[in-house]
């Protein structure tokens, strides 16, 4: 498993994140090979081994690139955890539950397995606004770069041109921002 994160041109970057899809199937299956007696390691290691492995990449691929990993990822793990919590008796409904709770925190009924593409523009986001937020208070360039952010993310911070979707979520984390401490 390799950590750091490629940077290069896109079919370089898109080749290493196919590398690591494909590193993945065979934990996966591994997972899944289990005894069936081994339900609860079954679903521990693929919530806290499966599933960590790439969280860094997401932080620090371009958006694109992270989407494509996160919907891969997310599928392997969804794809083996429903294996292993159903059967033929249960139903497509049944199945479609399960799908929509495996990836809430286990306080809020699910098993924290999946989930990652829905989070990898805000995790993206949150890697690129951490230097901010530490270096406002000693560097007056950054602090000026950290106000100017809430006015819009430019599309250097995302690392991509900013659709409107985003734009409409950044005026949102813009009003939040102060709140949190990133700017005042």
């Amino acid at each position: 498993m390799q950590f750091s994160v490629p940077f290069g041109t896109p079919d370089f970057v898109s080749a290493a994140v196919e590398r690591l899809v494909d590193d993945t199937h065979p934990l996966n299956a591994a997972i899944a090979a289990l005894p069936s007696g081994a339900l609860q390691s079954q679903l521990l290691l693929q919530r806290f081994c499966a599933g960590p492995r790439a969280n860094y990449w997401l932080r620090a691929l371009p958006l694109v690139a992270g989407a494509r990993l996160a919907a891969a990822l997310d599928r392997d793990s969804v794809a083996a955890a429903v294996g292993l919590l159903t059967d033929n008796r249960d139903s497509p409904e049944t199945r479609a539950a399960l799908v929509e709770r495996l990836p809430l925190p286990v306080g809020m009924g699910g098993l924290g397995i999946g989930g990652r593409a829905r989070n990898v523009a805000a995790a993206a986001l949150a890697s690129r606004l951490n230097p901010l937020r530490a270096g406002r208070a000693t560097s007056p360039a950054l602090k000026a770069l950290a106000v100017g952010v809430c006015g819009g993310l430019p599309a250097f911070i995302l690392g991509v041109a900013v659709p409107a979707w985003v734009r409409a979520a950044m005026g949102l984390a813009a009003s939040l921002l102060p709140r949190m401490g990133i700017v005042q």
